[in-house]
């Protein structure tokens, strides 16, 4: 085991890091990750390649925009953990765990625009903003929403292009800050029961998994108007849907406790089949790196915006 101190602001915090081996390099564009309870590769087929045990009490999981470092919470050990396949010293990739005493219940997260994460910290009713994969910086809890009274369970988030996020809250909300964690309104969400993972879509919309009514509700991000409802159909149906992320290919994945891992074409709404991968409660997508960025020159800011919205 390694131990790292890393640095809270303002506050100073130790930050103990563990490590262990994981099992193999990064995941090649079209492949995806569940967690529950540890976390799963998948190529975009279904068809399971690793296992990643390392990874103990897996949930929610997002791929950074920079390395394709896997990232993901683990609520009730109260921690953080990475899957770092960026040390050269440890080319098969090492799991290591994060902990802190402003962890409490760590739920979801995701990376922004500025490529930092942030994270709903549901015994706090907030959300934290971390600065990661900085060479020649630690790790640093920056800012929170601590006290704010905004959130209450705050579960699934999601950024927009304009670096606005969307934050599950109770039962039935969604509630909207800026980047500086401004509060700009709170979104009461009709048939909206439990809030899990949010999604913003290329297209402009704005997906969240409703748990408690076995569906998934695709909005208006301005006012929260419900578009329509995907439930699936067949053989492929929702019924304890968790998160969500986009496919390679463009459709939306959704991570389900019972079912798996259910593809639903955008554009018609259609379920198009149930991937074979087990009770999935967290999910990510590694998606190709847009040719028309890397020819334009626009940079990592731009090329983070494109790919953190798969989340």
């Amino acid at each position: 085991m390694r131990k790292i101190f890393l640095w809270m602001m303002p506050v100073i915090m130790g930050i103990i890091l563990s490590t262990s081996p994981a099992m193999a390099g990064p995941a090649s564009a079209g492949s995806f990750y569940t967690g529950n309870g540890i976390v799963k590769e998948f190529s975009q087929n279904g068809t399971a390649t690793r296992t990643f045990t390392e990874a103990t009490g897996a949930l929610n999981l997002a791929i950074s925009p920079v390395t394709n470092n896997v990232f993901g919470t683990d609520p009730l050990g109260n921690k953080l953990w990475v899957v770092d396949f960026s040390d050269i010293a440890y080319p098969n990739g090492i799991v290591t765990t994060f902990t802190s005493t402003k962890f409490n219940q760590p739920y979801d997260l995701v990376f922004a625009p500025n490529q930092r994460l942030y994270v709903t910290n549901r015994g706090t009713n907030a959300v934290l903003e971390l600065l990661v994969e900085v060479p020649g910086t630690s790790w640093m809890v920056t800012r929170s929403t601590i006290g704010s009274g905004w959130l209450t369970n705050p579960s699934g988030i999601a950024f927009d292009p304009a670096s606005l996020m969307y934050i599950g809250s109770g039962v039935d909300e969604i509630v909207v800050l800026d980047n500086r964690f401004a509060h700009l309104r709170t979104m009461t969400i009709a048939g909206l029961a439990n809030p899990g993972g949010l999604l913003y879509s290329d297209s402009g919309k704005l997906y969240v998994t409703s748990t408690g009514s076995a569906s998934v509700l695709e909005l208006d991000p301005l006012d929260g108007s419900v578009l329509r409802i995907l439930t699936g159909s067949g053989a492929n149906v929702l019924v304890d849907p968790r998160s969500l992320a986009i496919s390679a290919s463009g459709t939306l994945l959704v991570a389900d406790g019972v079912s798996g891992v259910i593809e639903f074409d955008l554009e018609t709404g259609a379920a198009l089949r149930t991937l074979s991968t087990g009770s999935a409660l967290g999910i990510a997508a590694v998606v190709p790196e847009p040719a028309s960025l890397a020819l334009m020159g626009l940079g990592l800011a731009a090329l983070a915006a494109y790919r953190k919205r798969r989340k």
